[in-house]
Protein backbone atom coordinates (compact mmCIF):
# COMPACT_ATOMS: atom_id res chain seq x y z
CA UNK A 1 0.00 0.00 0.00
CA UNK A 2 2.78 2.63 1.20
CA UNK A 3 4.44 1.47 -2.65
CA UNK A 4 1.51 2.22 -4.67
CA UNK A 5 1.50 5.50 -2.46
CA UNK A 6 4.61 6.87 -2.75
CA UNK A 7 4.54 5.81 -6.62
CA UNK A 8 1.15 8.09 -6.81
CA UNK A 9 2.52 10.93 -5.39
CA UNK A 10 5.48 10.72 -7.24
CA UNK A 11 3.50 10.92 -10.66
CA UNK A 12 1.80 13.77 -9.37
CA UNK A 13 5.33 15.60 -8.75
CA UNK A 14 6.10 14.46 -11.71
CA UNK A 15 2.85 15.97 -14.12
CA UNK A 16 3.14 19.14 -12.12
CA UNK A 17 6.70 19.62 -12.51
CA UNK A 18 5.87 18.74 -16.42
CA UNK A 19 3.39 20.82 -16.83
CA UNK A 20 5.21 24.02 -15.12
CA UNK A 21 7.62 23.27 -17.73
CA UNK A 22 5.68 23.63 -20.96
CA UNK A 23 3.46 26.51 -19.59
CA UNK A 24 4.02 29.67 -21.53
CA UNK A 25 4.63 32.61 -19.37
CA UNK A 26 1.52 34.63 -19.05
CA UNK A 27 3.03 37.43 -16.42
CA UNK A 28 6.43 38.73 -18.35
CA UNK A 29 8.25 41.80 -16.67
CA UNK A 30 11.21 43.04 -18.84
CA UNK A 31 13.69 45.31 -17.30
CA UNK A 32 15.90 45.63 -19.81
CA UNK A 33 15.45 48.06 -22.75
CA UNK A 34 17.20 45.28 -25.44
CA UNK A 35 14.44 42.64 -24.07
CA UNK A 36 11.79 44.89 -24.08
CA UNK A 37 12.48 45.01 -28.31
CA UNK A 38 11.83 40.77 -29.05
CA UNK A 39 9.30 40.74 -26.16
CA UNK A 40 6.99 43.07 -27.95
CA UNK A 41 7.93 41.48 -31.31
CA UNK A 42 6.93 38.03 -30.01
CA UNK A 43 4.52 37.91 -27.26
CA UNK A 44 1.00 38.39 -27.20
CA UNK A 45 0.32 41.99 -25.75
CA UNK A 46 -2.08 40.95 -22.56
CA UNK A 47 1.05 38.49 -21.16
CA UNK A 48 3.37 41.95 -20.81
CA UNK A 49 2.96 42.72 -17.32
CA UNK A 50 5.72 45.42 -17.62
CA UNK A 51 9.03 46.98 -19.69
CA UNK A 52 11.75 48.65 -18.86
CA UNK A 53 11.21 52.63 -19.04
CA UNK A 54 13.08 53.07 -22.00
CA UNK A 55 10.81 51.25 -23.92
CA UNK A 56 8.38 54.25 -24.89
CA UNK A 57 11.11 56.59 -25.48
CA UNK A 58 11.61 56.75 -29.58
CA UNK A 59 14.89 58.00 -29.16
CA UNK A 60 16.05 54.52 -27.72
CA UNK A 61 13.36 52.08 -28.64
CA UNK A 62 12.78 50.58 -31.95
CA UNK A 63 9.40 49.59 -30.60
CA UNK A 64 8.05 52.26 -29.05
CA UNK A 65 5.26 52.83 -30.32
CA UNK A 66 3.81 49.13 -29.77
CA UNK A 67 4.99 49.92 -25.67
CA UNK A 68 2.83 53.17 -25.46
CA UNK A 69 0.06 52.41 -22.45
CA UNK A 70 2.03 49.18 -21.33
CA UNK A 71 3.05 49.52 -17.44
CA UNK A 72 7.19 50.50 -16.77
CA UNK A 73 9.30 49.72 -14.45
CA UNK A 74 12.94 51.66 -13.12
CA UNK A 75 13.88 47.89 -12.88
CA UNK A 76 13.29 47.97 -8.70
CA UNK A 77 12.31 44.92 -7.09
CA UNK A 78 9.79 46.59 -5.19
CA UNK A 79 7.91 47.76 -8.44
CA UNK A 80 8.16 44.14 -9.67
CA UNK A 81 7.05 41.52 -6.71
CA UNK A 82 2.99 43.14 -7.25
CA UNK A 83 2.86 42.06 -10.61
CA UNK A 84 3.54 38.25 -9.33
CA UNK A 85 5.87 37.56 -12.71
CA UNK A 86 5.74 34.34 -14.05
CA UNK A 87 8.90 35.28 -16.01
CA UNK A 88 11.39 38.20 -15.58
CA UNK A 89 14.20 39.20 -18.64
CA UNK A 90 16.93 40.73 -17.89
CA UNK A 91 19.75 41.95 -19.83
CA UNK A 92 23.81 41.54 -19.16
CA UNK A 93 23.29 45.55 -18.00
CA UNK A 94 20.75 45.42 -16.16
CA UNK A 95 20.51 46.05 -12.56
CA UNK A 96 22.73 43.14 -10.89
CA UNK A 97 21.70 43.52 -7.55
CA UNK A 98 17.79 43.11 -8.60
CA UNK A 99 17.68 40.25 -10.70
CA UNK A 100 19.98 38.54 -8.02
CA UNK A 101 17.35 39.58 -5.26
CA UNK A 102 14.64 38.34 -7.46
CA UNK A 103 15.69 35.04 -7.93
CA UNK A 104 16.61 34.62 -4.06
CA UNK A 105 13.10 35.48 -3.84
CA UNK A 106 12.40 32.26 -6.33
CA UNK A 107 11.15 34.72 -8.97
CA UNK A 108 12.18 32.98 -12.43
CA UNK A 109 15.10 35.62 -13.94
CA UNK A 110 16.59 34.98 -17.16
CA UNK A 111 19.27 37.09 -17.52
CA UNK A 112 20.76 36.75 -21.42
CA UNK A 113 23.48 38.20 -23.03
CA UNK A 114 23.14 40.66 -25.25
CA UNK A 115 24.17 40.36 -29.22
CA UNK A 116 27.19 42.05 -30.22
CA UNK A 117 27.22 40.13 -33.89
CA UNK A 118 24.19 39.10 -36.68
CA UNK A 119 25.00 35.43 -35.40
CA UNK A 120 24.64 36.44 -32.01
CA UNK A 121 21.53 38.57 -33.17
CA UNK A 122 20.16 35.10 -34.46
CA UNK A 123 20.70 33.44 -31.03
CA UNK A 124 19.01 35.87 -28.69
CA UNK A 125 15.74 35.59 -31.17
CA UNK A 126 15.32 32.05 -31.23
CA UNK A 127 16.58 31.91 -27.09
CA UNK A 128 13.54 34.31 -26.42
CA UNK A 129 11.21 32.55 -28.56
CA UNK A 130 12.32 29.23 -26.77
CA UNK A 131 11.22 31.38 -23.45
CA UNK A 132 8.33 32.75 -24.56
CA UNK A 133 6.78 29.68 -26.29
CA UNK A 134 7.05 31.37 -29.58
CA UNK A 135 9.45 29.23 -31.23
CA UNK A 136 7.73 29.48 -34.77
CA UNK A 137 7.14 33.48 -34.61
CA UNK A 138 10.85 33.59 -33.54
CA UNK A 139 12.31 31.57 -36.48
CA UNK A 140 10.01 33.11 -38.79
CA UNK A 141 11.07 36.63 -37.69
CA UNK A 142 14.27 35.76 -37.71
CA UNK A 143 14.20 34.18 -41.41
CA UNK A 144 12.37 37.70 -42.37
CA UNK A 145 15.48 39.65 -41.43
CA UNK A 146 17.98 37.47 -42.86
CA UNK A 147 16.40 37.49 -46.07
CA UNK A 148 15.95 41.36 -45.93
CA UNK A 149 19.98 41.41 -45.34
CA UNK A 150 20.90 38.95 -48.15
CA UNK A 151 18.86 41.38 -50.35
CA UNK A 152 20.87 44.21 -49.58
CA UNK A 153 24.33 42.32 -49.92
CA UNK A 154 23.26 40.73 -53.67
CA UNK A 155 21.95 44.91 -54.62
CA UNK A 156 25.60 45.75 -53.65
CA UNK A 157 27.48 43.00 -54.02
CA UNK A 158 28.99 44.22 -57.75
CA UNK A 159 29.35 47.63 -56.34
CA UNK A 160 32.54 49.37 -55.19
CA UNK A 161 32.83 49.92 -51.47
CA UNK A 162 32.48 53.86 -50.31
CA UNK A 163 34.52 54.55 -47.26
CA UNK A 164 32.70 55.54 -44.58
CA UNK A 165 33.04 57.25 -40.77
CA UNK A 166 30.71 56.33 -37.72
CA UNK A 167 31.26 60.08 -35.70
CA UNK A 168 29.58 60.78 -32.50
CA UNK A 169 30.38 63.60 -30.25
CA UNK A 170 33.98 64.04 -28.91
CA UNK A 171 35.41 62.16 -32.28
CA UNK A 172 33.68 58.62 -31.07
CA UNK A 173 33.53 55.82 -33.27
CA UNK A 174 32.93 52.03 -33.96
CA UNK A 175 36.13 49.59 -35.01
CA UNK A 176 36.53 46.66 -36.88
CA UNK A 177 35.33 43.96 -33.77
CA UNK A 178 32.23 46.00 -33.56
CA UNK A 179 28.60 45.42 -34.23
CA UNK A 180 27.90 48.87 -35.80
CA UNK A 181 30.59 48.02 -38.05
CA UNK A 182 29.30 44.57 -38.61
CA UNK A 183 26.39 46.03 -39.86
CA UNK A 184 28.28 49.27 -42.02
CA UNK A 185 30.06 46.64 -44.03
CA UNK A 186 26.75 44.39 -45.16
CA UNK A 187 25.20 47.55 -46.45
CA UNK A 188 27.86 47.53 -48.67
CA UNK A 189 30.79 50.09 -46.96
CA UNK A 190 34.32 50.39 -45.71
CA UNK A 191 34.71 51.88 -42.14
CA UNK A 192 37.40 54.81 -41.96
CA UNK A 193 37.84 53.70 -37.98
CA UNK A 194 38.97 49.62 -38.90
CA UNK A 195 41.50 50.78 -41.46
CA UNK A 196 42.57 53.75 -38.54
CA UNK A 197 43.63 50.49 -36.68
CA UNK A 198 40.59 50.84 -34.27
CA UNK A 199 39.19 47.68 -33.14
CA UNK A 200 36.43 48.15 -30.74
CA UNK A 201 35.98 52.39 -29.88
CA UNK A 202 37.91 54.73 -30.23
CA UNK A 203 38.69 58.57 -31.30
CA UNK A 204 39.11 59.95 -34.27
CA UNK A 205 40.39 63.81 -35.08
CA UNK A 206 38.61 65.83 -37.27
CA UNK A 207 41.60 66.46 -39.27
CA UNK A 208 42.39 62.06 -39.44
CA UNK A 209 38.49 62.62 -40.90
CA UNK A 210 39.35 65.08 -43.10
CA UNK A 211 42.38 63.74 -44.61
CA UNK A 212 40.96 60.49 -45.25
CA UNK A 213 38.24 62.43 -47.28
CA UNK A 214 35.08 59.66 -46.31
CA UNK A 215 32.26 59.53 -49.16
CA UNK A 216 29.64 59.13 -46.22
CA UNK A 217 29.59 60.39 -42.39
CA UNK A 218 27.24 58.77 -40.20
CA UNK A 219 26.59 60.63 -37.32
CA UNK A 220 25.75 58.58 -34.41
CA UNK A 221 24.39 60.63 -31.64
CA UNK A 222 21.59 60.18 -28.70
CA UNK A 223 22.84 62.78 -27.08
CA UNK A 224 20.24 65.14 -26.17
CA UNK A 225 22.29 68.60 -25.32
CA UNK A 226 23.38 69.80 -28.46
CA UNK A 227 25.10 72.89 -26.99
CA UNK A 228 27.96 70.64 -25.66
CA UNK A 229 31.46 71.14 -26.13
CA UNK A 230 31.50 67.23 -27.44
CA UNK A 231 29.22 68.42 -30.43
CA UNK A 232 32.14 70.66 -31.64
CA UNK A 233 33.09 67.40 -33.60
CA UNK A 234 30.07 66.09 -35.34
CA UNK A 235 28.73 70.22 -36.27
CA UNK A 236 32.32 71.45 -37.10
CA UNK A 237 32.02 73.97 -40.13
CA UNK A 238 35.27 72.01 -41.78
CA UNK A 239 33.44 68.96 -42.02
CA UNK A 240 30.07 70.16 -43.19
CA UNK A 241 31.97 71.71 -45.80
CA UNK A 242 33.83 68.51 -46.88
CA UNK A 243 30.89 66.26 -47.06
CA UNK A 244 28.58 68.53 -48.11
CA UNK A 245 24.09 68.16 -48.11
CA UNK A 246 24.47 64.58 -49.39
CA UNK A 247 27.46 62.88 -47.33
CA UNK A 248 25.93 63.26 -43.79
CA UNK A 249 23.09 61.34 -42.46
CA UNK A 250 21.68 60.65 -38.86
CA UNK A 251 21.22 56.96 -38.10
CA UNK A 252 18.29 56.67 -35.90
CA UNK A 253 20.23 55.54 -33.03
CA UNK A 254 17.29 53.01 -32.08
CA UNK A 255 17.72 50.90 -34.98
CA UNK A 256 21.22 49.51 -33.96
CA UNK A 257 21.55 50.34 -30.39
CA UNK A 258 20.02 47.34 -29.14
CA UNK A 259 21.16 43.57 -31.61
CA UNK A 260 18.22 42.24 -33.08
CA UNK A 261 15.55 42.42 -36.06
CA UNK A 262 15.98 46.00 -36.45
CA UNK A 263 19.49 45.44 -37.71
CA UNK A 264 17.76 44.71 -41.02
CA UNK A 265 16.55 48.47 -41.12
CA UNK A 266 19.87 49.86 -40.03
CA UNK A 267 21.39 47.87 -43.25
CA UNK A 268 18.74 48.78 -45.19
CA UNK A 269 18.74 52.65 -44.34
CA UNK A 270 22.65 52.81 -44.65
CA UNK A 271 22.25 50.58 -48.06
CA UNK A 272 19.82 53.29 -49.70
CA UNK A 273 22.04 56.64 -48.93
CA UNK A 274 21.71 58.64 -52.01
CA UNK A 275 25.05 60.41 -52.64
Amino acid sequence: MRYRLRLFFTFIVLLTINNLSIAAPKRIVSINLCTDQLLLMLSPREHIQSLSHLAVDPEYSFMWEEAKGLPLNDGLVEQIIPLEPDLILAGKHSSTEASNMLKQLGYPVKVLPLPQSLNEVGRFILKMGELLEQENKAAQLLATMNARISAVQQLKQHQAKKLAVIYAPNGFTAGSKTFKHELLTYAGYRNLAAEAGIDYYGNLSVEQVLSSQPDLMIIDDSTRNQDSLAQSYTNHPALKRLMGETGVIKLPVNQWLCGGPMAADAIETLAHVKQ
